[in-house]
């Protein structure tokens, strides 16, 4: 039988082998939280600097849109890591970067996060606001262009489903600017 002076001893010592244990194992389990991401990150970083866009903005679309899942498909049929719709793919592949398109190279995470972010910098020089940027990428420009004419603000446009594409995205951007990916 341990006595009351023993007890407070291994529970004082149990206590500092935790603190010791966490203060040295967190950091390692922490460092493999973004391990998606960081498959990601040389790609990003170029076509984030290619167009001039944040790539905290870039990696909190690709987690909200799929997870990271280049083969992702959406019931309304956007496809790839970026959740692009072959129609606007293939108008920004065509159109805008005079690139070759097939719908097959969506899902390329590479091809889909050149296209995504081209269409963030497109978005944002008809935007200019960060908030309606994110609004127009999961609802739409002209559907975005009538809440702005309606004097709507992003977070209270009325398909709640963007509401809350626009809470995870700006959630995401936060996390991964904490977490200092690219330092």
């Amino acid at each position: 039988m341990l006595r009351r002076k023993d007890k407070n001893s291994l529970s004082g010592f149990a206590f500092k082998v935790i603190a010791i244990a966490v203060v040295l194992i967190l950091p390692i389990l922490l460092s493999g939280c973004y391990l998606k991401e960081k498959k990601y990150l040389d790609i990003v970083i170029k076509h984030s600097q290619d167009y001039c866009q944040s790539p905290y903005l870039v990696l909190a679309i690709c987690k909200t849109e799929s997870n990271f899942q280049p083969s992702a498909k959406s019931p309304k049929g956007a496809k790839g890591i970026m959740q692009l719709l072959p129609s606007t793919a293939k108008w920004l592949a065509e159109d805008k970067l005079d690139i070759p398109y097939t719908e097959k190279m969506l899902f390329n995470a590479n091809y889909c996060i050149h296209l995504g972010v081209y269409y963030l910098s497109y978005l944002y020089n008809t935007f200019s606001n960060l908030q309606w940027v994110i609004v127009a990428y999961n609802a739409g420009e002209g559907t975005t262009k009538n809440w702005i004419e309606q004097n709507i603000r992003p977070q209270d446009v009325p398909y709640p489903e963007t509401r809350e594409y626009l809470r995870k995205v700006e959630s995401w951007m936060k996390k991964y600017q904490q977490a200092k990916l690219f330092n």
